[in-house]
């Protein structure tokens, strides 16, 4: 903890110098080119650039919202107020801005840490894992930027502001060839396991996890197949007996976790927590307390997504806030329904201790399933991935599936990863690259009948922001659609 708050307030005075990468000369009291002299300074830099994770626009509430309203899966209370819901996505708001700088921010602090420590005059394996790990967040940092924006500018090195200003846009292909290569750099270098002093930097598994994804997204079956495979029979990582038990605040980092956002309470404290949380406004019942039902309730669960499990499937609990006992120990049903999985009542608005998971180890059983079934059909080995899964859902064998065809088969990956998944940011990334987004939203016209309404197949992409359109006209031609 000591090394973690000295980092905290080191790289804060570094920060000034590079949080404004596409807006104005950086400038601090540190400038950079007196830093990264040892290699306590170059870890400072690095945790620099693994904070961004905790930006709202990159890895905590706005991106979760992101990931999920507008799904088939979450829905926000009321559904004028997200754009990326209702799909009123034409005109450009201030999330979408926010979310293009946020990114590009992270994107030029790794830039600069892996060309300076790269540099420095440090124990070459020490600087072997800072610039790894630097890469990796890049990498990330990228696969989300080209998810949102698809076609994105890439720069790798240190940039002045005239330079960023007017580069155009390279392909996704391109993106996502540059990620692939900075995460093979990575997996052979980053160490199998963490320290607590280093918690929160990626090891070689969080690498590979990323590269199982970005093959999936590429539908490169056979590599994202094997990668998930090393992480299932190689990494110390492995399912807890209880879905359950993976959420459990007094249970974070446990064996599934193969990456999450540590937040600390005080210091950089999560605020997921109360965007998914009961509003008193709609719960008065329940109002009154500075803790409890004290939520913005932004991010609930559609009541077609709840009913979408089987009764015994233990996953639905985690989705299924939806009744609370009063003082009086009347038991009443709640207006909306609210993710467990979510929640921590008692812990306050905006500072709560939740970590949020990243990368889990079941989500790369489900990849394992659906890459395999889109190379070779429904094998035993495709089987034996998916039916791990719901074995652990139901307590039995009794639910495992058998006799699909691949088309049966690529639908029912479809539901499990909705089922094992479903309100933790994966689910508009998804729907995406199956090509399934504007049936989803249609199909949940009961829950989010604007939306459904409006969504186009373009909606897959987001615009660029028309703020970064008129400072830059090498961005143009804008996504289709927009």
């Amino acid at each position: 903890m000591k090394f973690k708050i000295y980092i905290f307030f080191l790289v804060a005075t570094l920060l000034v110098s590079c949080s404004d990468l596409l807006t104005e000369e950086p400038t601090s009291f540190i400038s950079p080119s007196e830093y990264f002299n040892t290699v306590d300074e170059c870890k400072a830099a690095l945790f620099g650039v693994k904070n961004y994770l905790s930006n709202q626009y990159i890895n905590e509430k706005v991106f979760i919202l992101t990931s999920e309203l507008g799904t088939d899966v979450s829905y926000m209370r009321e559904l004028d107020q997200w754009t990326c819901q209702n799909y009123n996505l034409e005109v450009n708001y201030d999330w979408l801005n926010e979310s293009w700088l946020a990114f590009y921010k992270a994107i030029g602090s790794a830039n600069m840490v892996v060309n300076r420590v790269g540099k420095a005059e440090i124990d070459e394996d020490e600087k072997a894992d800072i610039v790894a790990s630097a890469k990796f967040f890049r990498a990330y940092y990228y696969f989300n930027l080209s998810n949102y924006f698809g076609a994105v500018p890439l720069w790798l090195d240190e940039l002045d502001v005239d330079e960023v200003s007017i580069l155009g846009r390279s392909s996704v292909s391109e993106v996502r060839s540059q990620i692939i290569q900075d995460l093979k750099d990575g997996e052979e270098i980053l160490p199998s396991v963490r320290n607590s002093d280093e918690t929160g930097l990626p090891t070689k598994w969080v690498a590979k996890a990323l590269l199982s994804k970005v093959y999936l997204f590429n539908e490169e079956w056979e590599n994202a197949r094997d990668k998930a495979a090393e992480i299932i029979n190689e990494s110390p990582h492995s399912l807890l007996s209880s879905y359950n038990d993976i959420f459990d605040v007094e249970n974070e980092r446990n064996k599934e976790i193969i990456f999450c956002l540590d937040q600390i309470q005080d210091i950089a404290g999560s605020q997921i927590h109360t965007n998914a949380s009961p509003r008193p406004k709609d719960e008065p019942k329940f109002s009154g307390s500075d803790h409890y039902f004290n939520g913005w309730g932004m991010l609930c669960a559609q009541p077609s997504y709840v009913n979408s499990f089987a009764d015994d499937d233990s996953r639905k609990y985690m989705s299924n806030f939806s009744t609370a006992e009063a003082d009086d120990g009347t038991i009443y049903d709640l207006k909306f329904i609210y993710y467990y999985k979510w929640n921590i009542l008692g812990e306050p608005k905006n500072n709560g201790d939740r970590d949020i998971i990243i990368f889990r180890l079941a989500d790369f059983y489900l990849v394992y399933a659906e890459a395999e079934n889109e190379l070779n059909g429904p094998t035993q080995e495709a089987y034996s991935m998916i039916n791990r899964v719901r074995q652990r859902a139901f307590g039995d064998d009794l639910h495992n599936l058998s006799g699909l065809d691949k088309e049966t088969f690529r639908e029912a990956i479809m539901d499990e990863r909705k089922w094992e998944l479903g309100g933790e940011g994966y689910r508009r990334w998804d729907l995406n690259r199956w090509g399934k987004l504007v049936e989803a939203v249609q199909s949940s016209a009961d829950a989010n009948p604007i939306g459904a309404a409006n969504v186009k197949v373009h909606h897959i992409l987001f615009p660029i922001p028309d703020v970064e359109l008129e400072k830059n006209p090498n961005l143009l031609p804008n996504n289709p659609g927009y």
